[in-house]
């Protein structure tokens, strides 16, 4: 909200709502309506061991992406 609010003083097109670009706000909205069912249900499906080291990966990634 806070991008759409002070978005909206700059001069900008009409496909944006302050700096937030609709199209790609509904892409991202649609698309994770659509697969956090699925995302859960393998998940749940999954050896919670094989989880959490998947999720630990993704963690040390970010981790590192951040830094560098």
């Amino acid at each position: 909200m806070t991008f759409i609010v002070l978005g909206q003083q700059q001069a900008v097109a009409s496909s944006l709502a302050g700096y937030v670009h609709i199209q790609a706000f509904a892409g991202v909205v649609l698309f994770s309506v659509l697969s956090a069912p699925l995302g859960a249900a393998a998940v749940h499906r999954s050896p919670p061991a094989l989880v959490r080291r998947i999720f630990g990966a993704f963690m040390l990634l970010v981790a590192w992406r951040m830094l560098f």
